[in-house]
């Protein structure tokens, strides 16, 4: 039985529905959460560390082998993508200082933004899809400002592209169990306002890649009217994996090679934790009776007991197999997993770790370029988002995405001594000293603004010193 709460309505039909109404939004997006549900479950049991068993699930001991066989390769490559991508700050028409707008750098802290933006790239990067969500909400709730950043689920979220603008999608749903009123929600948001369904009781909502998963009609309740918006559009932005795929997705067949040649060599190691014994030249009966010989029961395995053999009878034991080549053929998979990926081999083989520098920087070079194209991606979209959120704080003077820059770290991550000596060499050929600091010391604007005040501090002292000596 439906139970309709007061000011909500029986959700209609998707054969009833209008194109273009809300009922038919829920239903469209719902179809495309469903449809991209198994994508997300198998990216996440590989991130995860659990990937699907090589051979089917027989429990016992087996299954234990298999999952020990498990090498979480997916998380390695998603994190050497993840920890290049680094955002500083923003600025905008009205702050556009090194160390970015100072509104904006306290929205940010405020609304746990960059702990919220980190989350929705790691989806993005290892579950193929990441959202953010720029709420307002009333300051008395906590936020200050009246804003709150969210990132959000692949698994709950879902969005319908705008052809004309990637930044500011056409609507949004999502779909999720509140625990503390016993019920499940689905938030639709449309240009200008928001529209909730809700089904009361037990969770009707799927646990799995259940792609044939919907909004049933018979189970679900809409308000009757919508809620208005501060804003005249969807505020969710969608952070796309590249081709819409994890970084790891297109080497999952790679990946089950690995692991299935590490578990060969642990079942090869596992039947071999007890050498066969054989005898050569034994009767099999014995010639005064005729009766078979029990040589299990002669020949006790104890340390304290003695065999005696007969002077024609010798005892044969099997020898361990050479797991050599299995070996090799793993560090040969890594290797190519390493070149096709984009992912230095070091991550992967920490045997690589004492190649040539030069070699290593050449490797490098192409996990540096994917991440550049991964910024490029989502530059805009964040800008969107802190547009909003600057809209909702009420600044709209800055809120005007043209004028906003989002600043990021340099992907390429050099050592301390590599910076130091690109350093000395940027100030030999009278490069500036606040470029040499961004560019090639790679500091913070944070880290600049504090070096460039100490700086200001050792001319003082200096001049003092001297002052002092004249």
């Amino acid at each position: 039985m439906l139970l309709i709460p007061e000011g909500f309505a029986p959700l209609a039909a998707p054969s009833s529905a209008p194109r273009g109404s809300d009922e038919w939004w829920m239903h469209h997006l719902s179809k495309k959460l469903a449809q991209r549900l198994p994508q997300i479950h198998r990216n996440e049991q590989w991130l995860q560390g659990t990937p699907p068993l090589p051979y089917p699930d027989k429990g016992g001991n087996f299954r234990q082998l298999q999952r020990l066989a498990s090498l979480n390769l997916a998380q390695l490559i998603t994190n050497a993508r993840l920890h290049r991508i680094q955002l500083q700050t923003f600025q905008t028409a009205v702050d556009d200082s090194t160390d970015g707008d100072d509104e904006v750098n306290r929205l940010l802290r405020t609304a746990d933004g960059k702990h919220q933006l980190r989350t929705a790239l790691r989806w993005m990067a290892g579950l193929s899809v990441g959202y953010l969500l720029v709420d307002h909400i009333d300051p008395a709730e906590g936020s200050v400002g009246g804003v709150r950043i969210t990132a959000e689920h692949p698994s709950q979220m879902i969005v319908e592209p705008n052809p004309s603008d990637a930044a500011r999608p056409l609507a949004a749903l999502k779909v999720y169990r509140d625990e503390v009123n016993d019920r499940d929600v689905a938030v639709l948001w449309r240009p200008g306002y928001t529209r909730t369904a809700v089904h009361e009781g037990p969770t009707i909502l799927p646990k799995g890649p259940a792609k044939n998963w919907r909004l049933h009609p018979g189970m679900w309740a809409l308000e009757d009217e919508p809620t208005e918006m501060p804003v005249g559009y969807v505020p969710v932005v969608e952070l796309p994996g590249q081709e819409g795929q994890s970084c790891f997705e297109q080497h999952i067949p790679t990946m089950e090679r690995i692991n299935h040649s590490i578990l060969q060599r642990m079942i090869l190691i596992a039947l071999q934790a007890f050498r066969q014994r054989g005898l050569k030249g034994a009767p099999r009966t014995d010639p005064s009776t005729g009766d078979e010989i029990d040589y299990d029961a002669i020949f006790e395995s104890d340390p304290g007991s003695l065999w005696i053999l007969p002077q024609a009878v010798e005892i044969w034991e099997s020898g361990q197999a050479d797991i050599t080549p299995v070996l090799n053929a793993v560090r040969d998979d890594l290797k190519h997993l390493a070149a096709v990926s984009n992912t230095p081999l070091y991550m992967l083989a920490p045997d690589a770790a004492n190649e040539s520098a030069s070699g290593s920087d050449l490797k490098r070079e192409g996990i540096v370029f994917e991440v550049e194209d991964i910024i490029l991606g989502i530059s805009g979209r964040l800008v969107a988002a802190i547009s909003t959120a600057l809209q909702l704080a009420g600044f709209p003077d800055r809120a005007d995405p043209a004028s906003i820059r989002a600043s990021w770290a340099d992907p390429r991550r050099s050592s301390l001594t590599e910076r130091a000596e690109a350093g000395r060499a940027a100030k030999e050929a009278g490069v500036p000293w606040r470029t040499r600091m961004e560019k090639f010391m790679q500091l913070s604007p944070e880290e600049i603004a504090a070096a460039e005040l100490q700086r200001s501090q050792d001319a003082l002292l200096e001049q003092i010193a001297v002052a002092s000596d004249g």
